[in-house]
C-alpha cells in the first residue's frame, strides 16, 4: 500500500497480522507457542492501542492470533475525533483535504536513503520555487552521500521530506471506534501522559482514563514532553510499561 492510500483501520489491521505472523512463526521454526501480545503505542499508534482495546480476547481467537494480554498507550488524543484530527494536521492541510482532497504530510527521513520511499520528496528550502526540490538543510552544490546499511548512526543526515495524504485517511479517522473501545473493552489499560506535551494537550490523556473501562491505570509526568525525551522521564515510562506488562504475564 502506498503512503497516499493509507488509513488507522487498515494499520489496526496490519498490527493484527503481524501478531499472527509472530505467533505462527515462532511455532513453525521454535516449536514455540506464544501465549499473547503487549501492546504500546505512541501519539498516533497510542490511538491504534485504543481501537484495539476492541480486539478482545473471542475476536483475537477467531482471527486464530493469541490474545492482546495489556494495552499501553502515551500521549494520546482524547474521545473528541474532530479535536484530535486538529493536533496532527493543520488548518492549511485540512482545507487541503476539503479543496484538493489530498495533502502533504511532513517527515525526517535520511538524506539520499534508498529504503526511503518512492514517493517521498524533499521539502524545498524557502526561496526555492515549487518542482526545484532543494533540499532545505544542504548548502548549494553538496551532493547527498547515499546512506548504506554500514553507515554509522551519527553519519546519517535526517532532512525534512514531504508525502502526500488522501482524503480517506481523515473520513476514516473520524470514524474510529476509541469511544466505544475504550469505554467497553476488558483488555488491561495504561495511560501515560506528559503534563508538559504541547503537541497533544495532558487534557486528552485525562479524558481519556476517565472514559476508560478497568482495568486501568494512569501516570502523569509533570514536566515530560509529547515524545518523553528527557532519559529521566523516558526510564520512568518504561519501568511503568514493565511493570504493567509483568502483572498481566503473572495473571495467565
Amino acid at each position: 500500500m502506498k503512503f497516499f492510500e493509507k488509513t488507522v483501520s487498515q494499520e489496526v489491521w496490519d498490527v493484527l497480522n503481524v501478531m499472527g505472523y509472530l505467533s505462527k512463526t515462532a511455532l513453525e521454526r521454535n516449536k514455540t507457542r506464544i501465549r499473547g501480545f503487549h501492546i504500546t503505542g505512541l501519539s498516533t499508534g497510542a490511538i491504534i492501542g485504543a481501537v484495539l482495546r476492541g480486539a478482545s480476547p473471542s475476536v483475537c481467537a477467531k482471527l486464530g492470533i493469541p490474545p492482546i494480554l495489556s494495552i499501553s498507550i502515551l500521549a494520546s488524543c482524547g474521545v473528541d475525533l474532530n479535536v484530535a484530527f486538529t493536533y496532527d494536521f493543520d488548518e492549511e492541510q485540512r482545507s487541503s483535504f476539503e479543496t484538493t482532497h489530498e495533502c502533504w504530510k511532513q517527515f525526517f527521513l535520511p538524506l539520499g536513503s534508498k529504503w526511503n520511499p518512492v514517493e517521498a520528496e524533499l521539502v524545498p528550502a524557502v526561496g526555492t520555487a515549487e518542482g526545484e526540490n532543494k533540499d532545505a538543510a544542504t548548502t548549494e552544490g553538496e551532493a547527498a552521500a547515499p546512506v548504506e546499511t554500514t553507515t554509522p548512526a551519527a553519519e546519517i543526515k535526517w532532512v525534512p521530506h514531504r508525502m502526500k495524504l488522501g482524503a480517506q485517511y481523515r473520513s476514516d479517522f473520524l470514524r474510529l471506534p476509541v469511544k466505544e473501545h475504550v469505554e467497553q473493552g476488558k483488555i488491561p489499560l495504561l495511560v501515560i501522559h506528559g503534563a508538559e506535551d504541547k503537541s497533544v494537550p495532558v487534557e486528552e490523556g485525562r479524558k481519556l482514563f476517565e472514559l476508560a473501562a478497568e482495568p486501568k491505570q494512569y501516570l502523569e509526568l509533570p514536566k515530560a514532553n509529547h515524545m518523553f525525551t528527557s532519559s529521566k522521564d523516558l526510564k520512568k515510562v518504561i519501568s511503568a510499561i514493565q511493570t504493567w506488562q509483568q502483572k498481566w504475564n503473572e495473571s495467565l
